[in-house]
């Protein structure tokens, strides 16, 4: 049975200072199943299904995504606004 399960890791720092709107942006794309901090490193690892991911069999090693983020800057509030996220396999 194939499946699309991975791991991304997401700096602590990133979640704390990001607009909830725009953090709703990149974890709407992918279901938790179950997440872990890693105090050592202070980051945040999420297992999760994603249709974004590559399929893997049951049994097989998770593998790791990044999370790359494409913004913009707003003017008006001086934050930015995420337009596009992708999911890169390490």
């Amino acid at each position: 049975m194939k499946r699309r399960v991975g791991k991304i890791r997401i700096a602590s720092d990133l979640i704390r200072n990001m607009d909830i709107t725009e953090m709703l942006k990149v974890t709407n794309r992918f279901v938790v199943i179950r997440c872990e901090h890693l105090f050592l490193i202070d980051e945040f690892e999420y297992t999760a299904i994603c249709p974004e991911f590559d399929e893997i069999d049951v049994g097989e090693i998770l593998p790791t995504y990044m999370v790359e983020l494409k913004s913009e800057v707003k003017q008006e509030g001086n934050f930015a606004e995420i337009v596009d996220v992708k999911f890169i396999r390490l």
